[in-house]
C-alpha cells in the first residue's frame, strides 16, 4: 500500500475531492448554510481548521471553523497564519507585474541571459523560455525538477533544495516544443521565475515581496520568513488527522514560500479586483487577461490566474495543496466578487470557492448521511489487520468514530456508508471488513483505485 502520492497533494485542483461522498445543496448558499457547512467539515474530522473570506462592494465577511489542532484549542480565524504553496504563484506573478511597469522586465523579456552561464539553460533552435512563458505555464518544463525526489522526504520535500540543486536541475531540461505554446503545469517554472526576479533586482525575493507588495498594500503578516510572533500565529499543518511539518520551499521559494493570513490575502484580492484604492491595481490588470487554452476543462490561463468560464460568469482562480495545508483564492470580475479559502488540513476546498464565485455552476456539496452503527459492532473491527510482513492497517475506535491507518500513513477517520463497509473522505479508499459468526471481523477488503488487497487480521 503506497502513501498518496506527491503530485497530488502538490498540484491544482480544480474537481471536487470529496464528491464521491457528497450531494448537492441548494445552488445558493446563504451565510448559515456555509457555516454550518464548514462546521460539519470539522465535525467529521475532514478539516482541522478552516477559514472563508470574502469581499464584494458591501465589504468583507469571514467564516471559521475549527481549531489550530488536537492540543491547542485556539480557533482559527482572520488573522491565523498559514501556508499558502503554490497559491504563492499568485504573488510572483503580481511583483513581476511590478517590475514590468518599473520597466525592469517586459512581458516578452528572455530569462536564460539572466542565468548565470554554468546553469546552461535549455533553447528551442536559440529562443530562451521567457516571462511570459514561465508566467503561463507554457515554457515547456516539467512539473518539478528532474533532481528533485519527493520520496527522498515526504515530509518536507524542498527542505534540502538549493540554488545550486536549481541550476542543475535547468542544465538538465530539455524543451520538447517551442515555448510559449502549449499549457504545461510547472511548479518548477515559478521557481525560475522567483530566482529571475531575485537576479534581475539583486534583490532576495522576501525583500522584493515587501517591497512591491506587501508594503504597497498594508499586508501586515505576508512573509516567506515568519519571525517568532508570526510562528506563534501559524496554524500547525494536518495531513489527515496528524500534525505535519511546514515546507521548506529554498530555491523552490517562487512557487510556494508565502505565508499569509485570511486577512491579508483578502486583502490582496481586493487590490486585484480593484475593490480597494491600491497603487497596484492598474499593474495587476495584465495578470487577468486570457493568454492561453489549458488542457483543463473550459480553463484558459491568464498570468497565474487559471480563468474558468463552465456558464455565464468566467471564475479567476489558483488552488493548490502541500503535505498539511489547502488554499483557494479566486474572483468573479464580472460580479466584483472575491473568496479566500485556507486549511490547515491536507484535503481539496476548491468546491466551496466555486460555488461562493458561481454558485449555479457549482452547487456546495454536503457530507453524506451517515450508516447507523452501534459501538459496539465497531468494537468488533478494531485491531492489526496485515497486508504484508512490514505493511499493518490498524482500525481503532473511539466513541461512535472509527480510523484507520496503514503503515507509514497518518491516521484518517472512515465513515460507514453500510453495516461492514467504510470509506475515507477523501474517496481513494473503500474498506469492507469481512466478518466471523460472531461479529468480529477477521479480514478486510481495501479497494483502492479500483485495485483489491485483502488484509488478515494479526495474531
Amino acid at each position: 500500500m503506497n502513501t498518496i502520492k506527491f503530485h497530488i497533494l502538490h498540484g491544482l485542483l480544480l474537481t471536487c475531492t470529496l464528491c464521491g461522498l457528497y450531494k448537492p445543496l441548494s445552488a445558493r448558499t446563504s451565510a448559515e448554510a456555509l457555516q454550518a457547512h464548514l462546521k460539519e467539515r470539522v465535525s467529521r474530522d475532514v478539516s482541522q481548521g478552516i477559514v472563508v473570506g470574502i469581499i464584494t462592494f458591501n465589504g468583507t465577511q469571514f467564516f471559521q471553523a475549527g481549531t489550530y489542532s488536537e492540543t491547542d484549542e485556539r480557533p482559527v480565524g482572520p488573522n491565523t497564519l498559514f501556508e499558502i504553496g503554490p497559491v504563492t504563484q499568485l504573488f510572483t506573478a503580481s511583483a513581476t507585474a511590478v517590475l514590468v511597469e518599473e520597466k525592469q522586465f517586459s512581458w516578452r523579456s528572455a530569462i536564460n541571459p539572466l542565468l548565470p552561464q554554468a546553469a546552461n539553460p535549455p533553447t528551442w533552435e536559440g529562443q530562451s523560455m521567457r516571462v511570459f512563458d514561465l508566467l503561463t505555464h507554457s515554457a515547456a518544463l516539467p512539473k518539478f525538477p528532474l533532481n528533485l525526489d519527493p520520496k527522498t522526504n515526504r515530509s518536507n520535500p524542498y527542505a534540502n533544495f538549493t540554488q545550486k540543486d536549481l541550476y542543475t536541475a535547468i542544465s538538465k531540461a530539455r524543451f520538447p516544443y517551442p515555448p510559449g505554446q502549449r499549457y504545461l503545469y510547472s511548479n518548477y517554472g515559478y521557481a525560475i521565475l522567483g530566482h529571475a526576479l531575485e537576479l534581475r533586482t539583486a534583490k532576495p525575493y522576501e525583500t522584493i515581496l515587501q517591497e512591491t507588495i506587501v508594503r504597497p498594500l498594508n499586508l501586515k503578516n505576508t512573509t516567506t520568513e515568519l519571525t517568532a510572533e508570526q510562528r506563534e500565529q501559524l496554524a500547525p499543518g494536518h495531513f489527515g488527522l496528524a500534525p505535519t511539518e511546514n515546507w521548506d520551499y529554498n530555491a523552490m521559494t517562487g512557487d510556494g514560500g508565502v505565508y499569509t493570513t485570511p486577512k491579508d490575502l483578502l486583502q490582496f484580492l481586493a487590490a486585484h479586483l480593484g475593490l480597494i484604492k491600491s497603487p497596484l491595481t492598474t499593474t495587476l490588470k495584465p495578470l487577468q487577461a486570457k493568454y492561453l487554452n489549458t488542457k483543463i476543462d473550459k480553463t484558459q490561463m491568464g498570468y497565474a490566474w487559471h480563468i474558468t468560464q463552465k456558464g455565464d460568469d468566467p471564475v479567476h482562480w489558483l488552488s493548490g495543496i502541500t503535505g498539511g495545508y489547502s488554499a483557494f483564492v479566486g474572483m468573479n470580475i464580472l460580479q466584483k466578487k472575491g473568496v479566500i479559502v485556507l486549511s490547515n488540513t491536507s484535503e481539496g476546498i476548491d468546491e466551496i470557492g466555486f460555488n461562493l464565485l458561481a454558485p449555479s455552476d457549482y452547487p456546495l456539496v454536503e457530507l453524506p448521511k451517515l450508516y447507523s452503527i452501534t459501538a459496539k459492532q465497531l468494537e468488533n473491527y478494531t485491531g492489526n489487520y496485515q497486508i504484508t510482513p512490514n505493511i499493518f492497517l490498524e482500525i481503532t475506535r473511539k466513541g461512535d468514530r472509527l480510523y484507520a491507518q496503514f503503515t507509514g500513513e497518518p491516521k484518517f477517520r472512515i465513515y460507514p456508508r453500510s453495516e461492514k463497509t467504510f470509506e475515507y473522505a477523501q474517496g481513494h479508499r473503500t474498506l469492507t471488513f469481512d466478518t466471523e459468526r460472531g461479529g468480529t471481523a477477521d479480514s478486510i477488503t481495501v479497494i483502492e483505485n479500483f485495485k483489491s488487497i485483502e488484509a488478515t487480521r494479526a495474531q
